[in-house]
């Protein structure tokens, strides 16, 4: 609930939670940090949030889970409500609800979620379709680490920005306290 918008002490956290501010490199990777990266949208005061890491399991087994919006929004603290509407070939829409601190509503959004499959990698990407953002844009892409049939590299994206006056820095605080968590509860769900 309020807790993932915590501003002071978010560095801290993320540090020992094994979270890195710049792009690990695969050591760093294997050793189980997720790397964080926070980059600037033009035209928008909300950064776009990038991470990535390793888990111990197939790409299959990884893809079961981020193909699905229903079983992936539940990776992230204050998602709810989450419903498909319509799933047809690599397409559907979904929508769920996120939780906001007091004194704000929770927020609501509907996403149009498409697939691809590739001989490198898997890759599911999603756009608002409505709801109380002004935008809102993301992807998994799966691959498999170094060859590695039990290994899968993820990489989540997300740029979401809600059509309420949340101040800047709020957002992205909120943004380093939940986006590394959907690595850290992949892994969990995998039992890895």
């Amino acid at each position: 609930m309020g807790s993932r918008w915590r501003g002071f002490g978010a560095f801290v956290v993320c540090a020992a939670l094994g979270v890195t501010d710049a792009s690990a490199g695969s050591s760093a990777l294997e050793r189980g940090e997720i790397d964080l990266v926070m980059s600037e949208v033009k035209g928008s005061g909300v950064p776009r949030a990038t991470v990535k890491g390793l888990v111990d399991a197939s790409v299959e087994d990884v893809w079961a889970v981020v193909s699905d919006c229903r079983r992936s929004g539940k990776l992230f603290e204050g998602v709810y409500a989450i419903k498909r509407h319509s799933h047809s070939g690599g397409s559907s829409v979904c929508s769920s609800k996120f939780s906001m601190p007091f004194p704000f509503s929770d927020l609501k959004s509907k996403m149009k979620y498409r697939t691809e499959v590739t001989a490198s990698n898997r890759r599911v990407s999603w756009r608002l379709v409505a709801g109380d953002f002004t935008r809102s844009t993301g992807s998994w892409v799966v691959t498999p680490y170094e060859g590695s049939s039990t290994r899968t590299l993820v990489e989540y994206t997300s740029h979401a920005e809600p059509n309420i006056p949340v101040p800047g820095w709020l957002q992205e605080q909120g943004l380093r306290d939940t986006i590394p968590s959907g690595v850290r509860n992949l892994r969990k769900v995998l039992g890895r």
